[in-house]
């Protein structure tokens, strides 16, 4: 992806209002020492690892010209290479470098958006980005689709994760709020026994899926499956904390909005087998020796915290394309390198959403039987 020279990492500037740094430019080890978001300190280890000797920098956008570009350029050296770390407020190049782009928080709503701004607002910056990292996005321009190339990048080792807190999914019939107010009410519940489980089901849900009704259905469709199977285990990760999801009983209404929202009847009593999780899962967490462990998000599920390992361990990976199917073959692509097979079923959904993508392991009978 990155060719020669060294490569200077653009950092959001709002992540770093409440540090203090040497100067515009400085050492990505100076970095990792301040208090910065984890998911921003993740995102700059792994983009570390394929750089030798990386800078970072922030607002690029003040070094354009005159004084303040050669002043750029001294510092910079012999980078040849930009890599911005966007939070989707801004996706930013620096002229007459080699720029890829970083869209590493796209779990809220509003910042899925970025790649179609760029390209509305300033045509001739899209054009200079080489990559998308750990994305697919592309943007329409009249009747033809713009799509930087997608590059896919994991971690070898996942990080330090939080302990996750788990709550009993207690819907009411009333409303959201009774239901959040009952799910807190009950207090959290012991982590579950997976290997218990004859089938395990993972989703992460985000503010941006919530708001997607094809993915709200799909969700809802599989708790109401998840009742009548006492076997199967259902795992839900409510979405982030940020400006609009600010905490416990917030995160709880974005999640139960959506579910009510689908239309999906469903028993209307606590389930045992229906979890909701505040944080995301540990890797660990889905070490136990268990044939039969699944994931389902959609594109805005950060899914590159988690290692190649742990994926190829998964029984099934399942995407939900965007509704207007851009990028969908990209999609594709990245999964089937990541997995190292192609999608076993394109499953439609509706003609709106036509298709589910998904990755089955073969079992080891089917392996034996080629």
């Amino acid at each position: 992806m990155l060719g020669s020279g060294r490569t200077v990492i653009s950092v959001p500037a709002f992540d770093l209002r409440n540090v203090d740094t040497t100067g515009s430019v400085f050492e990505v080890e100076e970095l990792q020492r301040l208090s910065i978001p984890e998911d921003l300190r993740r995102a700059v280890s792994l983009v570390s690892a394929l750089c030798k000797k990386p800078l970072c920098m922030t607002r690029p956008e003040i070094f354009t010209h005159g004084a303040a570009r050669r002043w750029l350029d001294d510092q910079l050296g012999s980078v040849r290479n930009h890599i911005c770390l966007s939070d989707g407020s801004a996706i930013k190049v620096i002229d007459g470098l080699a720029n890829h782009v970083f869209l590493f928080r796209l779990d809220h709503r509003r910042n899925s958006e970025a790649m179609g701004n760029l390209l509305s607002w300033a045509p001739e910056l899209f054009a200079q980005l080489r990559s998308q990292i750990n994305t697919f996005h592309g943007a329409r321009l009249g009747d033809r689709l713009v799509q930087p190339p997608s590059a896919v990048l994991l971690p070898k080792a996942r990080g330090p994760d939080s302990k996750p807190e788990f709550f009993k999914f207690s819907p009411s019939i009333h409303s959201t709020e009774e239901s959040a107010t009952r799910v807190m009410a009950n207090g959290q519940v012991s982590e579950p026994k997976l290997q218990e489980f004859s089938a395990v089901t993972y989703i992460p849900v985000t503010e941006h899926s919530a708001n997607d009704p094809t993915f709200s259905k799909l969700l809802a469709q599989t708790i109401a499956a998840t009742y009548f199977n006492p076997e199967h285990c259902l795992l839900i990760r409510l979405p982030r904390p940020n400006e609009n999801v600010a905490d416990l009983f917030q995160q709880l209404s974005v999640t139960l909005d959506a579910i009510r929202g689908s239309g999906v009847v469903m028993p209307r009593i606590p389930a045992p087998n229906i979890l909701l999780s505040r944080n995301d899962l540990p890797e660990s967490f889905f070490g136990v020796s268990h044939h039969h462990i699944d994931i389902m998000f959609d594109s805005s599920f950060d899914f590159w915290l988690y290692t190649q390992a742990l994926y190829r361990r998964l029984h099934a990976v399942s995407y939900v394309p965007a509704t207007d199917g851009h990028g969908v073959k990209a999609v594709i692509q990245g999964f089937s390198s990541i997995l190292g097979r192609p999608p076993a079923a394109r499953r439609k959904i509706s003609d709106a959403t036509p298709q589910l993508l998904q990755w089955t392991r073969r079992s080891t009978s089917a392996a034996r039987n080629k």
